[in-house]
């Protein structure tokens, strides 16, 4: 069974002198058949990228409709915040009325 190649179309693409010798050297060293087939590596990555790209715009839309949905701002207060964090677990757990064998977090 052989490879079907549908529709295949030629461009050009202009390039700087650096460019064309980086290619010719990743040829030269074995790492790629062809500069064709290093552009087509670059297609694919960026077409990966463009789909990345667009799967983390809907998440961050997602995370702000969800941050609008749960109501209104209130504030915080970072040095309170800081204070808890610097708590050791079991203490934290004293704090809110626990157990005092609560586990140590590791």
């Amino acid at each position: 069974m052989g490879i079907v190649v549908a529709d295949l179309r030629k461009i050009n693409v202009a390039l700087t002198a650096d460019q064309l010798t980086d290619l010719q050297a990743a040829v030269d060293s074995g790492a790629y058949p062809s500069t064709d087939a290093i552009g087509q590596e670059a297609i694919t990555a960026w077409r990966f990228g463009h789909a990345l790209h667009d799967d983390e715009v809907q998440r961050l839309r997602e995370l702000w409709d969800a941050g609008k949905a749960g109501g209104a701002a209130r504030c915080f207060e970072i040095r309170r915040w800081r204070r808890r964090r610097r708590l050791r677990p079991h203490e934290r757990a004293k704090r809110k009325g626990l157990r005092d064998d609560w586990p140590m977090e590791r």
